[in-house]
């Protein structure tokens, strides 16, 4: 049985203007993005990855090309966290609940059990400021989650977060996909990364970013990162995005 497109992208191309110059920075990408899959776009900085989620989400147009979606709630994590500094734990994570006027009753059992899972007891009426990044984090995933959504989009997620912090939310990150059974599209510029997270790859060439390949990831979960094979497919992608 065939998965199902969520999202269709077909001969997208993106300009901006920079510097009074007119920029090319995506050209003719062709993309489907399937129900329950993690699908990881890889690339150097300034290849257009970010560019793309943006335009996925409707955050942006093409200028060319088209991008078809379901009519699937989705969500957003960002690279900088992105949290409201005037709010608390909670108040962050209900933001969206409270747009839609969901139930209070609904809204609190939403809340604590997001507040649970991310394990963030204790730190519920707690500020931004007072947080870590990995806390910060955490907050915007469980926001994210608020919501039910159906896809959830991360941009570059854990690179502001310390060594220690960045491995144990991936596996987090994972699990959240696993059992809450949402499609998942991040970017990222690490191969290890998406060799370890992701079910399919997109591999983007510097700006223009163009798709050079769409890669089937070939191991089993959970993945050993030290196998020799891991490691070598490692090296061979790493010098397809040199």
């Amino acid at each position: 049985m065939k998965p199902k497109i969520l999202i269709q992208v077909k001969n997208v191309t993106k300009h901006f203007d920079e510097d009074e110059k007119r920029v090319q920075v995506l050209r003719d990408i062709n993309l489907d993005v399937r129900e329950y899959e993690f699908l990881m776009l890889l690339g150097p900085s300034g290849s257009g990855k970010s560019t793309l989620l943006r335009l996925l989400t409707g955050l942006e147009e093409p200028d060319s090309g088209s991008v078809k979606k379901t009519n699937a709630n989705i969500s957003f994590v960002f690279q900088d966290f992105a949290l409201f500094p005037w709010l608390n734990v909670e108040q962050n994570i209900r933001f969206g609940l409270d747009m839609n006027n969901v139930h209070g009753g609904l809204k609190n059992r939403i809340v604590a059990d997001l507040v649970a899972e991310m394990g963030l007891q204790g730190f519920e009426r707690a500020y931004p400021r007072e947080l870590s990044g990995g806390m910060k984090q955490r907050v915007g995933i469980a926001r994210a989650l608020a919501m039910s959504p159906k896809i959830i989009f991360f941009d570059e997620p854990f690179s502001a977060l310390d060594t220690f912090t960045e491995v144990k939310l991936r596996q987090e990150v994972l699990k959240i996909w696993r059992e809450h059974k949402v499609t998942v599209v991040m970017v990222t510029h690490s191969v290890e990364e998406a060799l370890l997270m992701a079910d399919r790859i997109a591999v983007f060439t510097a700006r223009p970013g163009t798709i050079e390949k769409i890669i089937d990831n070939p191991f089993p979960r959970p993945r050993n990162v030290h196998s020799k094979q891991f490691v070598a497919m490692v090296e061979k992608i790493s010098k397809m995005v040199e």
